[in-house]
């Protein structure tokens, strides 16, 4: 089928912080979504370097204005108004020293992780000024207002959607084998050949909570004339009042595809009972349960590929990588049965099945 339109932008919506507490202990629960805060100023920071270090920021292109406003959005909506939020609540613990317990533990009290959060916004805040000081155009650097239209996308995915882009695009029509090659040259961020960042620009934390996507997915048609790039939601951890917002951004910028998603996932769910039976018919009932779940969805996968309700067309090529370090993965359950692309890379019957039967 043809490619649905994506909604790029959406209503801006602040956060709404509920932080109830009656001891310190209880102040000590909000430890871990402030942490959150930190690592999300640390990460957009991050994205923000590497615009400015592959050269993004000196000519002007649509892609780069819908980076620079959702990083507007995420920078001083969402987590300033977070961070100022947590601070106003706890203002009379802002000055707690450290303990000698939480010394030794590792453990942070919440007036040092909100020093740690302050200051890791500080130095985004610094960096943006800097950067849009440099623009090779005038950009205006706005601070979003409750209904203001922001982009439905992260900074972090759009930033690599550029990335991938530029990766894939060749100058005439590639042969199966090389558009394999070409894909497969996004499965390791070391491939993308990424200018390495100045060594005063701090990393996440491994597995930390950002506000990135936990997983990217690239695909595109035979002849590469036509790129999808998409994101699962983005993942704030405890910082819920984050979360609750790029949850409605996610929903809206797919909401063209709700309706069609929603026929092809009851089509590939009737085709899995229908294989399920079959298969049990066959094995009279001596078979292994995760065994045939296995076979049928195996086999519903197949039977989606004439189906009309499928979102995938014939040859489309399909990859599935994992942030930070763009591990690739095989397509989950839906996205091969739903989407119909086919992987770059071949797996092996365990592997596929170990990979499908995660899905619950």
């Amino acid at each position: 089928m043809a490619p649905l339109g994506l909604v790029t932008e959406f209503l801006a919506k602040k956060p709404q912080l509920l932080i109830p507490f009656e001891t310190y202990a209880d102040v000590e629960t909000w430890v871990k979504p402030v942490e959150v805060i930190r690592q999300a100023a640390i990460a957009l920071t991050e994205d923000a370097a590497m615009f400015q270090a592959i050269g993004y920021h000196k000519t002007r292109t649509e892609d780069g204005e819908e980076f620079l406003r959702s990083l507007a959005y995420y920078a001083e909506v969402l987590i300033q108004d977070s961070l100022v939020g947590f601070e106003k609540r706890f203002e009379v613990y802002s000055h707690t020293p450290t303990s000698t317990t939480t010394e030794l533990t590792g453990n942070r009290s919440i007036g040092s992780t909100l020093l740690g959060a302050r200051q890791s916004f500080q130095k985004l805040t610094d960096f943006l000024t800097n950067l849009v000081e440099i623009l090779g155009w005038e950009f205006h650097w706005k601070i979003p207002s409750a209904g203001d239209m922001v982009p439905t996308a992260s900074p972090y995915q759009l930033l690599y959607q550029m990335i991938c882009k530029k990766k894939l695009h060749v100058p005439s029509a590639p042969t199966g084998d090389q558009i394999k090659r070409i894909f497969l040259s996004l499965q390791k961020q070391a491939y993308l050949a990424l200018p390495k960042l100045d060594s005063g620009i701090q990393k996440v934390a491994p597995d930390a909570a950002c506000g990135r996507p936990t997983m990217i997915f690239v695909a595109g048609t035979f002849d590469l004339s036509h790129i999808v790039f998409g994101a699962n939601e983005t993942a704030w951890g405890e910082l819920t009042a984050v979360s609750a917002i790029t949850r409605v951004a996610c929903d809206t910028r797919l909401r063209h595809y709700v309706p069609v998603a929603t026929e092809a996932f009851k089509a590939l769910q009737r085709k899995e009972i229908e294989a399920l039976a079959e298969l049990e018919n066959e094995s009279g009932g001596t078979s292994d349960k995760e065994d045939l779940v296995w076979k049928a969805r195996a086999r519903a996968i197949d039977r989606m590929r004439s189906d009309q309700s499928t979102l995938g067309g014939e040859k489309e090529m399909g990859i599935a990588l994992r942030p930070p370090t763009w591990a690739i993965n095989q397509g989950c359950y839906l996205c091969q049965g739903m989407m119909e692309y086919q992987s770059p890379k071949s797996w092996n019957e365990n592997q596929r099945k170990k990979y499908i039967l995660r899905f619950d």
